[in-house]
């Protein structure tokens, strides 16, 4: 088992996630805060 290329593929795993996270919540404030 290679964990050099199992702990690259988590962390981004974990960037991804994080980045989808970060857009889902600007996407909430954006659409709350243009809604009035």
């Amino acid at each position: 088992m290679d964990i050099d290329k199992l702990i690259k593929r988590t962390t981004l795993a974990n960037l991804v996630s994080a980045t989808l996270v970060i857009v889902g919540m600007s996407y909430c404030w954006f659409t709350k805060n243009t809604d009035g």
